[in-house]
């Protein structure tokens, strides 16, 4: 219906006001919004809620886990989902926020080819394999996967925060490739150039 999603989508220009109100609420710096949030159009009230959860989870400043290594494990979870479009901004965001550009954007190139982001590293790798289990193979999850991160140095708070990422993860990647949305003329990451 869109040039980016199979359903209708609703810019700022064509949004009413309640929907305007949401926009409001979400959008970016420069007041553009993403793809992803204006195929809430019949729906604001989901948008926000969706939209909070999001945000208290990968930018509140309570959170246990260094902010690359959030959206490194958002990164992941999308690249397992097939999402193109999560893949692509919090790619962005993870190699931006590591400070390592080199390392960064080998460790993306290994997730895009099936292997471990660091397989020198015993946490990254524990939460590596932790992720593509709870994404690709929810129902064989046993409590020995959650030792295997207890063993690699995460404490219960950062257990849950991969948890939760990852759960969040597959529901926007399950949420943009059943809709068909696509970054079509939105800017990348939170740093990055118009597609």
């Amino acid at each position: 219906m869109s040039g980016f999603s199979w359903i209708k989508a609703v810019d700022r220009d064509g949004a009413d006001d309640e929907l305007n109100a949401a926009y409001g609420e979400v959008c970016r710096t420069d007041g553009s919004v993403h793809n992803m949030y204006q195929v809430f159009a019949s729906r604001p009230d989901l948008l926000i809620l969706a939209d909070r959860f999001y945000r208290e989870l990968l930018h509140n400043p309570r959170r246990s886990l260094e902010d690359w290594l959030q959206e490194l494990i958002a990164t992941h979870t999308a690249i397992l989902c097939g999402c193109a479009y999560a893949r692509d901004n919090h790619g962005s965001n993870f190699v931006d926020l590591l400070g390592d550009r080199e390392r960064g954007e080998a460790m993306m190139a290994a997730m895009d080819t099936d292997s471990t982001p660091d397989p020198d590293d015993a946490r990254i790798t524990a939460i590596a394999a932790y992720t593509e289990k709870l994404t690709l193979h929810p129902g064989d999850m046993v409590e020995t996967d959650v030792v295997a991160l207890r063993e690699a140095g995460l404490d219960d708070a950062q257990i849950f925060e991969v948890n939760q990422i990852v759960a969040n993860f597959c529901y926007w990647a399950r949420m943009l490739n059943g809709l068909g949305v696509t970054a079509e003329g939105e800017i990348i990451g939170m740093y990055g150039d118009p597609v």
